[in-house]
């Protein structure tokens, strides 16, 4: 028996399809859930998932899950103590008169971290950083093992692409220079990010760091820039001390640095909307033209910025949404203004307003009969459940 696809129109078997949660697994916790059982082919549920990573990965969502819950399924042991940091790679440090930008980490329950690395100080000498004696043994192990492997760095991958871009650096005449590339199918131990530009970090040296799974990255204004801190590195230029820390609190600074991608946000929104109507309403009602507009958004391809022009952030409180009671999620479909809009609120904090359909009128009358639905999401507790009033 053949499936077909609410989004992109599939037709075959249910080989092909996924059973695609209605709201994010990863905010859900491990209570109660939705599926949506042979509707989303594997190529949309694919495609949504990293509309979905960017939502998760947004500083505010992060640290909010880091607080809040839930825990991913592999971050407790069996003891229920958690094993793993979040994974927030681009979160500076500022100490107070030094004019360096140290690369941080956070930790649950709210741990400020600076990661092991090695920072240019802006003359071609080395700063070296650790915050435990630990953590030394572990950034020498990596280093080293660099030091005696080829030195090949992946870069950032592209879209839609599958194999990595791998640039070897060679020795020339005593300074390493970016050499030959190639496409492999795994990364190599050291990756390339760029130096953060948003308006809230000052300007960056290039630095070698840790990461929290003990890779290695550097980031650098471009492949040249690599190459000279890998000069000042293996000739063992180091620096002095750094300024100390003035007495006090609050001399020390935190800074998310990364520019979020909000198309892919709202459009990690609109599917959640979408596959809300699905559930509440039938997959048949989700085929309707009139959501036609949104089912173009989520496939479109090359990305515009559509998306922002039906979804926008919500930080308003109406009456007819109100915070809730506990640290949970909320999700809403109801008329207003003529168009079927969906609203999400993660964390009793983070507000979204989506419109679904254009026009009232053109909805099933499954769908414009029944409105509001109010959807509560405990991810500490029972899970997801429709309640009839907040």
């Amino acid at each position: 028996m053949d499936h077909h696809c609410v989004y992109c129109g599939h037709k075959g078997p249910s080989q092909d399809f996924d059973n695609e949660h209605v709201f994010s697994r990863a905010l859900c916790g491990t209570g109660n859930n939705w599926t949506l059982t042979n509707c989303v082919c594997k190529t949309c549920n694919g495609r949504f998932s990293k509309f979905e990573s960017e939502l998760l990965h947004q500083a505010a969502e992060t640290v909010a899950r880091g607080f809040s819950g839930p825990l991913g399924r592999s971050a407790r042991n069996a003891n229920g103590a958690r094993i793993q940091p979040l994974k927030i790679n681009h979160l500076y440090a500022l100490n107070a008169d030094d004019t360096l930008v140290f690369e941080a980490g956070f930790a649950f329950p709210a741990e400020f971290y600076f990661r092991p690395q090695m920072v240019d100080v802006g003359d071609g000498s080395i700063f070296a950083l650790i915050t435990n004696a630990n953590e030394m043994q572990g950034l020498q192990t990596a280093v080293s093992q660099f030091a005696r492997e080829p030195k090949d760095v992946t870069l950032p991958r592209p879209k839609k692409q599958k194999d990595y871009d791998i640039v070897t650096f060679d020795e020339i005449d005593g300074h390493w220079r970016p050499g030959a590339r190639r496409k492999l199918a795994k990364p190599s131990r050291l990756f390339f990010r760029e130096l953060s530009t948003g308006g809230r970090v000052p300007p960056m040296t290039a630095r070698l760091a840790q990461n929290d799974d003990g890779n290695l990255f550097v980031r650098a204004k471009g492949l040249d820039a690599v190459g000279a801190l890998f000069d000042s590195i293996f000739q063992n230029k180091m620096a002095g001390p750094r300024p100390p820390l003035p007495p006090g609190p609050g001399q020390q600074t935190w800074v998310f640095g990364l520019e979020f991608n909000y198309v892919k946000v709202f459009k990690a929104v609109l599917k959640t909307g979408t596959n809300l109507v699905a559930h509440l309403f039938g997959d048949v009602a989700l085929r309707d033209s009139a959501f036609d507009r949104c089912r173009s958004v989520l496939l479109e391809c090359p990305e515009t910025n559509q998306a922002t022009k039906i979804c926008r952030l919500y930080p308003d409180t109406p009456a007819d949404f109100p915070r809730p009671n506990g640290d949970a999620h909320q999700m809403m479909l109801d008329e207003y203004r003529g168009v079927l809009r969906f609203r999400m609120r993660l964390y009793g904090s983070f507000g979204y307003e989506a419109t679904l359909a254009p026009s009232i009128p053109a909805l099933p009358a499954s769908i414009a009969a029944e409105l509001p639905r109010r959807v509560l999401v405990e991810h500490a507790g029972a899970g997801i459940r429709e309640v009839a009033s907040w």
